[in-house]
């Protein structure tokens, strides 16, 4: 792993300048683009470098105690971060899948990111910076592969932001990039970049963070990718893909529910989908948080945030990302459960907001 990682130094200058070509073409009008792995497929066995990486072969070995492990489904993630190395920030990360809990992954791949966008950053709630993490609460874990954007098209010149793509599992041990996730990451990523500084440089700091705040707040409004389909659903083709609705008039009108004002028992059909909305303001830490007691009952589909004012985000103004938030849930199968709403202040649950009973018929 030492040699690798000094011919991974040696590469810094090369990388710094072609840091472009990890970005694939989803995004034009924005800086940040989508990766270049949106699908990552795993080897049959073994661990080897993903294909399109600057390495090949096979990844360098991990000892046990060093994996990260988390539950997901029938398998068991395994992540391996090793870094940062170098002025660049860079990391080597290995992700495997193990099938029994506590063995070895059975097959896997390794690929190179970088955090340099973490110098501009300097804060984030999650620390050290998580690479696995059941972010929707479903019982999975997903994939999360931080990388780093550029603020001008001249990298060689340019400050740098902090990225999170966030992978889902497919029952065919395939990670495909959850786009409503990895949103959600970039709209808590421009929160962090907006809160103040305590230093000398706050000043020049502080507007480049608005900067890059402001790039991952019109990524995350973008309409373009994908929603991730739910666990084992089928996959359709990419035109056929399923987005999300962006308001609660889509929501009605595509026969959504609106739960705002339901009482319990709320009685539901298999299949049916529902929806709660709530204030969000990111840059103030104001949101919610939901609980499910059975989610073999129900299950989270996704969280769709519209802003009050979006012409102020595009214009970069500060704590401009006030909204609503709309958590979507979809009735899997006969049952009884109890949904639990609550607010949510800088991490801390507050207010409960809704509780229901919920009967699937």
């Amino acid at each position: 792993m030492i040699g690798l990682l000094i011919r991974f130094g040696t590469m810094g200058v090369v990388l710094s300048a072609s840091l472009g070509l990890a970005w694939g073409m989803a995004f034009p009008q924005g800086l940040i683009k989508a990766k270049q792995h949106p699908t990552i497929v795993l080897p049959e066995t073994g661990l080897a470098w993903l294909t399109g990486e600057d390495f090949e072969g096979p990844c360098e070995d991990v000892p046990a105690k060093e994996w990260t492990r988390k539950p997901c489904g029938p398998f068991e993630l395994l992540v391996h971060a090793e870094g940062p190395s170098g002025s660049g920030r860079y990391w080597i990360l290995t992700i495997g899948l193990a099938t029994m809990k506590g063995a070895a992954p059975e097959r896997g791949v390794c690929l190179q990111t970088s955090t340099l966008g973490w110098r501009t950053l300097q804060r984030f709630k999650d620390l050290p910076l998580p690479w696995a993490d059941d972010l929707d609460e479903d019982g999975r874990a997903e994939l999360m592969i931080w990388d780093s954007f550029p603020l001008t098209a001249d990298e060689s010149m340019a400050e740098f932001g902090l990225m999170a793509w966030v992978y889902r599992i497919q029952p065919d041990a395939t990670f495909t990039i959850d786009w409503n996730l990895t949103r959600r990451m970039a709209r808590e990523l421009a929160a962090a970049y907006r809160l103040p500084l305590q230093t000398e440089r706050m000043g020049k700091l502080q507007e480049v963070r608005n900067s890059i705040a402001q790039e991952l707040e019109k990524f995350a409004m973008e309409k373009k990718g994908e929603t991730s389909p739910a666990w084992g659903e089928v996959r359709k083709d990419t035109m056929g893909r399923e987005k999300l609705p962006g308001s609660r008039k889509e929501l009605l009108a595509l026969g959504y529910s609106d739960i705002q004002t339901a009482e319990s028992p709320l009685h539901l059909k298999e299949g049916e989908r529902f929806f709660y909305t709530y204030p969000k303001w990111g840059s103030v830490g104001i949101g919610a948080k939901y609980e499910i007691e059975d989610r073999t009952v129900i299950e989270f589909v996704g969280d769709v945030l519209s802003y009050d004012h979006p012409q102020r985000i595009k214009a970069g103004m500060t704590g401009a990302d006030k909204g609503t938030g709309t958590f979507i849930f979809k009735a899997v199968k006969k049952g009884k459960t109890k949904l639990i709403i609550q607010k949510d202040f800088r991490g801390e649950k507050g207010e409960q907001l809704k509780s229901l009973e919920i009967l699937v018929e």
